[in-house]
């Protein structure tokens, strides 16, 4: 069984497109390294089966004797096969209860787990990740939410006509759909009573780039926090309004004599307090980027 490895179907959501192999590493796996590469079949991923077949890849349905396997997301505990090396974003590591079944029981099986989230440089830098990814479509999401839940409210925007990420069949096609809204709202301006619709972004990193990189085909106008409170709808009603949230915006010093200090915060987040409370009724929409663990303060806790 030596060189074989497999690729699962993805089965969580029904959204879910994603391959961790394309077919040009299939090609390079099978010519090049000598592998041999089995694809489970599925009718959803990005890469039609037939792509993966001229590649050089064999498509079984049956992963069962594959002892390497691949994947993106979790893979259900009564899915998992003994004694296999799986790799995936298993969601573990900050002790997620929903996935400790399958945890235990990997390890009952006595497999291998290799979590793309642990795959590291020398500089304990990650080095698999989708940040900039799920900021592009998390804010083609988020843009639709905001069209049906306006439509819920009476409200007709032209953001109706943006669909989920995962119905385009090209990066270059969601654009295209964000931009001719852009060109609406530019034109004809926001529907009444909705300006100012203000974006908020909360970080600054790759997850925020994909967020901006989609903004950016709107009609946006960048403000500081500080700035938020002046924001007024008279003249807003052609444009979106965007705004970074940077550590410095969501928390300050609990003693007030300190002045905030980035490395400090890093050092000691227990120093310090949320005021992100104090800009949250300015957006309309929140666009989360930030990683967080339980060291830090909460965003937004509740609405």
């Amino acid at each position: 069984m030596a060189g074989l490895i497999g690729v699962r179907r993805e089965t969580k959501s029904t959204w879910e497109r994603r391959c961790p192999v394309t077919p040009e590493l299939v090609r390079h796996l099978v010519e090049e390294a000598g592998l041999t590469v089995v694809i489970q079949p599925s009718g959803r991923r990005v890469f039609h089966d037939k792509e993966y077949v001229r590649a050089g890849a064999a498509t079984p349905t049956d992963l069962s004797e594959i002892p390497v396997v691949l994947g993106v997301k979790e893979i259900p505990p009564e899915a998992l096969h003994p004694r296999t090396t799986y790799l995936f974003f298993s969601h573990v590591i900050k002790g997620q209860s929903y996935n400790m079944p399958m945890l235990a029981r990997l390890k009952e099986l006595e497999c291998t787990l290799i979590d793309y989230e642990l795959v590291r440089d020398e500089k304990d830098r990650r080095i698999i990740f989708f940040g900039r990814f799920a900021g592009l479509a998390g804010m083609i999401d988020s843009l639709w939410v905001l069209g049906e839940k306006l439509r819920s409210e009476g409200v007709r925007s032209p953001f109706e006509s943006i669909e989920q990420a995962h119905a385009y069949a090209t990066l270059d096609d969601a654009k295209a759909a964000v931009r001719k809204v852009g060109e609406a709202i530019t034109s004809d301006g926001l529907p009444p009573g909705i300006a100012p619709l203000i974006v908020g972004v909360a970080g600054y990193g790759n997850v925020a780039r994909g967020v901006l990189e989609i903004l950016s085909e709107l009609p946006t106008r960048s403000v500081e926090p500080a700035e938020l409170h002046a924001v007024s709808a008279a003249d807003t009603t052609h444009c979106i309004i965007q705004t970074t949230f940077k550590e410095e915006h969501l928390v300050v010093p609990r003693d007030s004599g300190r002045q905030f200090d980035l490395q400090n915060y890093y050092d000691h987040p227990d120093q310090y307090r949320s005021r992100f409370s104090d800009d949250l009724p300015f957006l309309t929409v929140l666009m989360n980027c930030n990683y967080w663990d339980e060291r830090y303060q909460w965003l937004v806790r509740k609405f």
